[in-house]
């Protein structure tokens, strides 16, 4: 709806307004919007995971987003439109405070605000996040330190905001831990057959698991279908949400419940 405010009282395109007004005075010259950018011959190809590998994620036509997206850029264009919000060169300082207030909740006009606290290190900050299908995008600004951090990446999804937030961490001087390495172990597919089935967390929450092909899947109540990655012939992994699960036996060494790592909580859950 902004952007068609910013049409009717202008009488240009949106487009049109963004290379004249931000992208060219910026010196933007690898930023841009439009339907066109198949024909960008330095375009990022998108991807998804797919179990223990990468597939090309469909294109997204993305001028059907509009005034909530369509641009493609780069970290170096992003951290020039960064600095001319930080230095009052794109808006007047007036407009920028107001633009950060926490109008509603924790978000201004445009951007997520969060106070210190230890998920933000103890420092304010300023932030967008976004993604597409075959791309992620994280801008953090900490705006009492003038520090700033850009992430894109053709993978989605992906853990940007621990990326992130590692990142800063590294810049401030503060804690953080190294995510592990995971690697998919090599197994016999037929190992499979024995973990099938759905098992219950609570009366509300199941997990089901079946096998497709050589992989084995999984899927919670309410969420999509995941691929499990195998770490050994008992434990699996996610490359899309941050957990594990691994299958536990009986007395006889038949599979009868599964148990949920995530975090620092592990979570049984009993075969039906």
């Amino acid at each position: 709806m902004l952007g068609a405010v910013i049409e009717k009282v202008s009488g240009k395109r949106y487009e049109v307004l963004l290379e004249k007004s931000i992208f060219k005075p910026l010196g933007m010259t690898a930023s841009g919007y439009g339907a066109n950018v198949r024909e960008l011959p330095q375009l990022a190809s998108g991807y998804q995971p797919h179990g223990a590998v990468n597939e090309v994620a469909d294109y997204v036509d993305t001028s059907w987003l509009y005034a909530a997206g369509g641009i493609y850029s780069t970290v170096e264009d992003l951290a020039k439109f960064e600095r001319a919000l930080a230095t009052d060169t794109l808006l007047p300082r007036d407009v920028l405070e107001n633009m950060w207030a926490a109008e509603h909740g924790e978000y201004g006009y445009g951007w997520q605000l969060l106070p210190p606290s230890p998920k933000t290190l103890n420092r304010r900050l300023v932030f967008h996040a976004g993604g597409i299908p075959g791309f992620s995008t994280d801008l953090l600004r900490y705006p009492d330190e003038d520090v700033t951090v850009i992430i894109l990446a053709n993978l989605h999804p992906v853990a940007l905001a621990e990326i992130s937030r590692d990142l800063s961490a590294i810049v401030f001087d503060e804690p953080y831990t190294v995510p592990p390495v995971r690697r998919a172990a090599k197994i016999d597919p037929a190992v499979y057959d024995a973990y099938v089935g759905r098992y219950e967390i609570n009366p509300s929450v199941a997990i089901a698991v079946t096998r497709e092909g050589d992989q084995l899947a999984v899927q919670a109540t309410g969420q999509p279908k995941d691929l499990a990655v195998p770490e050994s012939e008992t434990t699996f992994f996610s490359r899309i949400h941050p957990t594990r699960l691994s299958f536990a036996t009986d007395a006889s060494g038949k599979v009868d419940r599964l148990i949920l790592h995530d975090n620092d909580r592990d979570i049984p859950a009993k075969r039906q």
